[in-house]
């Protein structure tokens, strides 16, 4: 292009470009070789000249419009370790996507837990409301087990009779009023109390007896050594001098038949003489082991 403007003939125009001032005589006649040289690319030990920049600066810069700049493509900027915009944008929105999904998945297994967690207890309460009744103890003769006024969840699903367990059985003596004793003795099994060593035996081995509240003084009508009838057990309240049980005729050997369940757990716990309710009683029955 460049070539085709300097060999031009005189008057076409081409006066004052690129800062060349244009007159009556050919103004580059003088600098034809130089330019020549330019556009054949040797520069190296050309002298320098103010009024030749213009024309060097044009020429540069019409060659290097000629040069094709090679377009970098974002996956090529990635391979030489330079992410591109695109590329940064995407894996901004992984990470916060990931986080999203993370949270979320932390939110889902909270839930799962405490659908869980109340699925059981449900389970449970409903298991006690149809399979198990709460009784209120009345009088002190499992003191200090049990309190006046306890209020006890009591069961009889499945249930087989056995030493220790606290159970709620009906005396006819008693009428409708139920009564909560321990069991000492079950079928078969011979009982004896020594009331001066204030020894229970059974099948002539001492009890232990961690339980009680105190010694057994009290005889009612007990005279030993008895077996427990077939189909029958042999109970004691934890307050022994205190306790109407199978020591007195009134109550006698207990038909397993007349046991309406196993006390477990203690709901509600009494109001002491203050009035005042002991929360940290609240629990199984059977916090010592008989």
């Amino acid at each position: 292009m460049f070539e085709e403007w300097a060999k031009a003939p005189e008057g076409s125009g081409r006066e004052g470009s690129d800062g060349l001032s244009g007159g009556g005589e050919e103004p580059f006649s003088e600098h034809s070789e130089y330019i020549e040289r330019l556009l054949a690319g040797v520069t190296s030990d050309m002298p320098a000249n103010e009024d030749f920049a213009g024309t060097q600066a044009y020429i540069n810069a019409e060659a290097y419009s000629r040069e094709e700049e090679p377009e970098v493509q974002p996956e090529a900027a990635s391979e030489a370790g330079e992410p591109s915009e695109a590329g940064a944008s995407t894996e901004a929105g992984e990470e916060a996507g990931g986080k999203k999904k993370s949270a979320a998945g932390v939110r889902t297994e909270i839930y799962d837990w405490i659908q869980t967690l109340v699925s059981t207890l449900l389970a449970v309460i409903i298991a006690f409301i149809f399979l198990g009744r709460q009784i209120t103890v009345i009088g002190d003769s499992m003191f200090e087990t049990l309190h006046n006024d306890d209020k006890v969840l009591m069961t009889n699903i499945f249930y087989t009779p056995e030493y220790g367990d606290i159970v709620i059985i009906k005396a006819q003596s008693f009428g409708e009023t139920p009564l909560v004793k321990r069991i000492i003795a079950t079928e078969g099994q011979e009982i004896d109390i020594d009331f001066v060593s204030h020894t229970v035996t059974v099948d002539g081995a001492a009890l232990s007896e961690p339980y009680i509240y105190e010694l057994t003084s009290e005889n009612g009508d007990f005279k030993g050594p008895l077996t427990v009838p077939e189909g029958c057990v042999f109970v004691m309240g934890d307050n022994r001098n205190h306790s109407t049980d199978s020591r007195f005729e009134r109550v006698g050997f207990v038909d397993k038949r007349n046991i309406l369940g196993k006390v477990h757990f203690i709901t509600v716990p009494g109001k002491n003489d203050y009035g005042i309710r002991d929360w940290s009683r609240v629990g199984s029955a059977y916090k010592t082991t008989p």
